[in-house]
């Protein structure tokens, strides 16, 4: 029982280190989602800032270059909220992940509570046959 207790123990060391692990993969992931956000908004500023500007030069030049810009702003801000999306959908599976690892060290940290109440049992219940067996002993001796 002893050995059962050790290596639960042990189990439940390397689950934290690993639950620790995913937590702080989430962290991360949860920090670049947030810059991630940022950059989106910054460029959604600026193509509501471009087209806000409109078409003020009549030069046909400058309204080709504007289209163009307006095009990598969208295809930009297209990227930005696809690569925004796969993080959140990164940042989901690693929250499960973690969730389902903090389960599994609860899990383990209960099989251990309960075997280390049983070995405790069986002790005490050891120590009580032990006690009564000298008692009795002693009795029998007394009677001789």
């Amino acid at each position: 029982m002893e050995s059962k207790i050790r290596a639960v123990g042990t189990l439940t060391l390397v689950e934290e280190a690993q639950r620790d692990r995913i937590g702080s993969q989430l962290e991360c992931a949860r920090q670049q989602s947030e810059a991630l956000q940022a950059r989106l908004n910054a460029l959604t500023e600026l193509k509501s800032f471009h087209q806000a500007q409109g078409p003020s030069m009549s030069c046909r030049l400058s309204l080709m270059n504007m289209t163009m810009v307006d095009r990598m702003l969208q295809t930009m801000l297209h990227h930005q909220t696809h690569e925004q999306a796969v993080m959140q959908a990164e940042c989901h599976a690693i929250q499960n992940q973690l969730q389902k690892k903090s389960q599994r060290v609860h899990g383990l940290e209960q099989v251990l509570e309960r075997w280390q109440n049983k070995q405790k049992y069986e002790k005490a219940k050891r120590d009580q046959k032990l006690t009564e067996d000298i008692i009795n002993s002693r009795l029998k001796l007394r009677k001789l």
